[in-house]
């Protein structure tokens, strides 16, 4: 397993796979430490604990992504199939392909802690509520990449954190980078929530308007075929025609 950070560094894992693992970013420390942190979101504290650890240390076997990859391909197949004979839609295909592939993406991971510790890189993992709340410890992450002009005194002339966006509810970076995270991630489930919403509103129209739409077989005109009644006069006129072309 590879990791590769901004400065082009790798770290490998002792039981390659094949596979890569990526964090959301990488700080570099003063001292030149790497740090490699991850966010996750969590709705419950219970689910947030358990998060972290699976991103610290991973969760599942290589042999389960193979089980779980020889899946997908089965479902793979069986969705071509019904669709070629048309007992499947193209939305129940698609959240077929859809399950089967977070399956995939979620029966194993490596965790980031030993790519990284292998070449002397520390782990952090920030774990959100959907509201913006913290999960995990916020001293563990601020206690290591805050600015160190937070643990100034008031009468120090030492270097401190400054910002065109702070104001005076935000002044230090600890209060500076909890109300940006925050802020971000109410923007982002906002957004979530109204697309989801849009997106279930135009499923549950067009199945209202399905239902209500009534299925009328249209008219079709045929035109009969008139029938011609022939009567003694009309054979008088024919015969006097004859007889004057003849003597024409």
């Amino acid at each position: 397993m590879v990791l590769v950070d901004g400065r082009g560094n790798t770290y490998n894992l002792y039981i390659g796979t094949g596979l890569s693992v990526c964090p959301d970013g990488i700080v570099i420390l003063e001292d030149g430490t790497p740090i490699g942190f991850d966010v996750t979101f969590a709705a419950t504290a219970a689910s947030g604990r358990q998060k972290i650890r699976e991103k610290r240390y991973g969760k599942g076997a290589p042999r389960d992504r193979e089980a779980a990859l020889e899946e997908r391909e089965a479902v793979h197949e069986h969705t071509r199939a019904a669709r070629a004979r048309g007992d499947m839609t193209q939305r129940e295909a698609q959240d077929a392909r859809h399950k089967i592939a977070l399956k995939v993406e979620s029966s194993y991971h490596s965790g980031y802690v030993e790519p990284l510790s292998l070449k002397g890189a520390r782990f952090l993992c920030v774990c959100l509520s959907y509201l913006g709340g913290w999960r995990s410890p916020i001293g563990e992450v601020m206690d290591t990449v805050g600015h160190t002009g937070d643990e100034e005194e008031h009468s120090s002339f030492e270097e401190r954190f400054d910002h065109p966006g702070k104001t005076w509810a935000s002044a230090t970076h600890r209060q500076f980078s909890l109300q940006a995270v925050a802020v971000a991630t109410v923007n982002a489930t906002y957004s979530w929530v109204e697309s989801e919403a849009r997106r279930v509103l135009r499923e549950v129209l067009n199945v209202r308007e399905k239902e209500r739409r009534q299925e009328v077989t249209p008219p079709v005109a045929c035109a009969r075929r008139a029938r011609v009644e022939v009567s003694d006069d009309d054979d008088d006129d024919d015969d006097n025609r004859v007889g004057v072309g003849a003597a024409a």
